[in-house]
């Protein structure tokens, strides 16, 4: 049920998400959108999300047991605690292999589906079937905090603050951290080649299988992880536990 439109029959053209738990027809208002191994999560204007496709904890329902949804079903607040019962206030999110992570607007990261590895940041490898608000582990405080965009892959997520740091949790090889070792709560990307203790001056961050790329600021590119067919782009086919500046190749 994956393409939200009511049926598991694949589509080779495009066909509209149906409305579901929103009302109405079809799915409106959306301003994000992710998709991941078998299911697909949207974000609207006024900030709530609605999940469809595998379900048990991956829609995000509250319910570890429900069945998949062939249309559009509302996350619910967990963590959150917002008394209207649902998660509201975001505005991005990521889905990676059966586990999502969404930012709000105030910066927090609430993350819900397998825990495996650590991935959800919550300091457990329990899967949660309603959003679990991220840990703050190296950053300090209780929570993660100050975050500016989200990155889940399959079992490692990491998150860029306004502080233009990388913070990362769940499978060790993709966060950076010096240990191939799990992660359950988020751990601060080191220096590695770009030089000082941790990485600094970083613009975005995206997570894939097993491996992480960062972009500066300043244009350049690091990546860490498993090194496997020089998927690092540095030409040393194997696993980099901290950041490895992608050479020029071509360029």
């Amino acid at each position: 049920g994956q393409l939200g439109v009511g049926s598991t029959v694949s589509a080779s053209t495009p066909q509209m998400v149906l409305g579901g738990a929103q009302g109405g027809t079809y799915l409106v208002d959306v301003k994000y959108v992710g998709t991941g191994r078998t299911s697909t999560c949207a974000v609207t204007t006024a900030g709530n999300v609605y999940c469809w496709g595998q379900g048990g904890t991956q829609l995000g329902n509250g319910n570890p047991t429900s069945p998949d949804a062939q249309a559009p079903v509302q996350v619910v607040t967990g963590d959150q605690a917002d008394p209207s019962g649902l998660l509201e206030r975001a505005t991005q999110l990521e889905i990676g292999f059966n586990s999502t992570c969404a930012r709000t607007s105030d910066g927090e990261v609430f993350c819900w589906g397998n825990g495996g590895n650590g991935r959800l940041g919550v300091n457990s490898t329990t899967a949660y079937s309603l959003p679990k608000k991220v840990l703050g582990g190296q950053q300090g405080g209780t929570y993660l905090t100050n975050v500016v965009s989200v990155s889940v892959g399959r079992a490692t997520a990491c998150a860029v603050t306004t502080a233009d740091a990388i913070f990362c949790w769940g499978d060790g090889r993709g966060t950076g951290s010096a240990s191939a070792a799990n992660r359950l709560t988020p751990y601060q990307t080191l220096g590695g080649q770009q030089g000082g203790t941790y990485f600094a001056d970083a613009k975005s961050v995206d997570v894939g299988w097993n491996r992480t790329c960062a972009l500066t600021n300043a244009g350049n590119v690091y990546c860490w992880g498993d090194g496997a067919a020089n998927s690092l782009g540095h030409g040393i086919f194997q696993l980099e536990l901290s950041p490895i500046k992608v050479l020029g190749g071509t360029q």
